[in-house]
């Protein structure tokens, strides 16, 4: 699994863009990448034949550095094509190696699976294939169900972790006060008597804006040439 963004520390295999056997050149498309940030294309680097996929499409939670595929570096002329219209296959690609073949040293496997060496090199693009977007679909409701249980996508897991450490790992102080309102209930009474209505929240904002204007010094600030009020 590689790593597509600098935070990235695991990923979930929306879909393949190759199948087993399949020859890839640099700049192809692997597979679509569903990272903490968006879905990104994971792009091949050198050339060779997809010998074996080891992580399926829809596998979740999967690690940097994880192996997810394996690639030959096998060329065309290595390989006896025996498919329908000279096509080469997984088995014919198999053949070759078996046949005493060597495939060159490939060196995706170790760009890929270094997390500390985000491909920054060539940014990559969100995909908007629709493979990614149907990889995961919605469940149906169960018959006599009032719910519906959607799994959740890797954006939202990263913004529901982040807002538990919030809450936990940040420190956090409360401060509280005890008033005696007496005096101000007593004042909607009398209000309510002359036909004037008024919460507690109006006749708060009363007492602010007085303690305001005769504590003007406290909301305010002074500099050298002015006095700006806040």
């Amino acid at each position: 699994m590689p790593a597509l963004s600098p935070t990235m520390a695991q990923g979930n295999v929306a879909s393949w863009n190759v199948k087993e056997g399949d020859e890839v050149a640099p700049g192809d498309m692997l597979a679509d990448i569903e990272t903490d940030k968006a879905t990104l294309g994971w792009e091949n680097m050198d050339d060779g034949f997809i010998a074996m996929i080891l992580v399926p499409a829809g596998t979740k939670d999967v690690a940097v550095g994880t192996p997810s595929a394996l690639l030959i570096g096998l060329s065309a002329a290595d390989v006896q094509p025996t498919g329908p219209h000279g096509i080469i296959t997984e088995g014919d690609v198999l053949a070759a190696i078996q046949g005493g073949a060597k495939p060159k040293p490939s060196t995706q496997a170790t760009k890929d699976a270094r997390p500390s060496e985000p491909q920054a090199a060539k940014p990559q693009t969100p995909a908007a294939s629709p493979s990614a977007a149907q990889a995961a679909p919605a469940p149906k409701p169960q018959p006599g169900a009032r719910y519906t249980d959607t799994p959740n996508s890797q954006i939202r897991k990263i913004i529901a972790q982040r807002l538990l450490e919030s809450k936990t790992k940040i420190p956090h102080a409360y401060f509280s006060a005890t008033a005696n309102i007496d005096g101000v209930a007593a004042l909607r009474q009398t209000l309510k008597e002359q036909g004037q209505k008024a919460s507690p929240t109006h006749l708060l904002l009363v007492l602010v804006q007085r303690s305001s204007r005769a504590w003007g010094s406290a909301s305010s600030n002074s500099t050298a040439h002015t006095t700006a009020a806040i």
